[in-house]
């Protein structure tokens, strides 16, 4: 049995706290004026956790890869991906159910259920994304065990070209011809999220040649690159006098070197945790993150729906972190009720 790495597990509740706080902070992003204060901080604050999701991706191909000769796919498919399967169905549901209402189910409106399940909520996109990446497992041990992995690097290269260099160039020159000519014509199949999923690998393994590289050199530039997508933000939302989000995507350059940098320091963190009951609280709170991430939105929904509470209570300096932790608590305190619960926890955690 592997040793449990209890850095991975402080980045997997970061990065779950990251959504919680993304969400928070792009709840009112489009709503408000770019000329104002609100929109700056919510502008800079979504700049600053962008990079929860390929932090994700990471984080499993780190863990997923580094199994070796140990790892069955067959079990894998059994256990994990059908278990995530089921898990996005039944959330699919009780968001449809939520969307649509019981009175109207009750009333035999279930073409309009079945449509919300198939639409599936928003933020569900993530499970499904995470379920293709993980049928690709095969392929990416293939290349890891291939002359022993030497052409990991060249398959994240790659990656970082096809993907999140071809959206920083046609970002750059969106009219270009040449550029559009040459990246439909020549393709790379896994130039999209899952090229994080092998990054991810990839990082641990030669985290040793950036060793030297102080941690505090890493959190400078990761001050310095969110400054600049919150500036570039500004800028073009000014230009175009409406909110822009030309740095939010995911293959973004910005958001890119952001999850590099913060997962290159969370590797730099103690494997081990000495105190047992530390260790229990810590490997419960990182069990907890999945229901978190899909319960938080029905949460945030209905505060703003029964109590008009959001990301406008107060000052959005403060209003989006304080708002964050109480939904991070609140979710996690209904994680730890839900789970007491036989057989309906197991499938929707």
């Amino acid at each position: 049995m592997r040793e449990r790495e209890y850095n991975m597990d402080y980045l997997r509740i970061f990065a779950c706290f990251m959504v919680i706080f993304l969400h928070v902070a792009a709840q009112n992003w489009s709503s408000v004026e770019v000329t104002g204060k609100q929109w700056h901080v919510f502008n800079l604050y979504n700049s600053a956790v962008r990079s929860s999701v390929p932090l994700f991706l990471m984080l499993s191909g780190k863990l997923l890869l580094s199994h070796g000769d140990d790892f069955s796919m067959k079990k894998f498919f059994s256990k994990n991906i059908k278990k995530l399967f089921i898990v996005y169905l039944v959330w699919a549901f009780l968001y449809a159910v939520d969307t649509v209402g019981i009175a109207e189910i009750l009333k035999g409106n279930y073409r309009n259920l079945i449509a919300c399940v198939v639409g599936a909520k928003f933020h569900l996109w993530y499970l499904s994304t995470l379920i293709s990446i993980y049928l690709l497992l095969p392929l990416f041990m293939g290349l890891i065990k291939y002359q022993g992995g030497r052409y990991v690097p060249y398959a994240c290269i790659l990656f970082l070209i096809w993907g999140v260099g071809k959206e920083f160039l046609m970002l750059l020159f969106p009219e270009n011809l040449y550029l559009k000519r040459i990246f439909k014509d020549f393709t790379y199949a896994l130039g999209d999220l899952s090229g994080y999923f092998l990054l991810g690998y990839a990082l641990d393994k030669y985290k040793d040649r950036f060793a030297k590289i102080k941690t505090g050199y890493l959190a400078a530039a990761l001050a310095v690159i969110i400054m600049i997508a919150a500036k570039a933000g500004e800028l073009a939302a000014l230009a175009a006098g409406k909110p822009k989000s030309i740095f939010f995507g995911y293959l973004a350059l910005p958001v890119c070197v952001e999850a590099i940098l913060i997962f290159s320091m969370f590797l730099r963190l103690p494997k081990k945790l000495d105190n047992p009951k530390a260790a229990r609280i810590i490997a419960k709170l990182s069990k907890y993150t999945l229901f978190v991430y899909l319960f938080h939105i029905f949460v945030m929904e209905h505060l703003n729906i029964w109590f008009h509470i959001n990301s406008l209570i107060c000052d959005p300096w403060l209003s989006v972190p304080l708002y964050s932790v109480f939904l991070f608590a609140v979710c996690m305190a209904g994680a730890w009720i839900v789970e007491k619960i036989p057989i309906i926890g197991k499938w929707i955690m």
